[in-house]
């Protein structure tokens, strides 16, 4: 997956990674794409955890109220 954009030919990797920093899931898509696009679809891969730490790119409200019934009661 490649995309075109103003700096040149891109890839993003979306990483899901556990608390160790090994992968647990991976997601490729165009430079040109945005985040939150495949912040869905990886999110459903890891289905339990404790701590969400993500880019700003993945900052929409969507995504935040899909996400709260994977996170743990306090």
């Amino acid at each position: 997956m490649i995309g075109v954009s103003c700096d040149g030919r891109t890839t993003i990797i979306h990483a899901i990674c556990d608390v160790l920093g090994r992968p647990i899931a991976l997601r490729l898509t165009p430079g040109n794409t945005s985040g939150i696009r495949a912040a869905d679809e990886s999110v459903e891969e890891a289905t339990r955890f404790k701590h969400l730490v993500a880019d700003r790119g993945y900052d929409a409200t969507r995504f935040r109220v899909d996400v709260a019934p994977c996170l743990p009661s306090s």
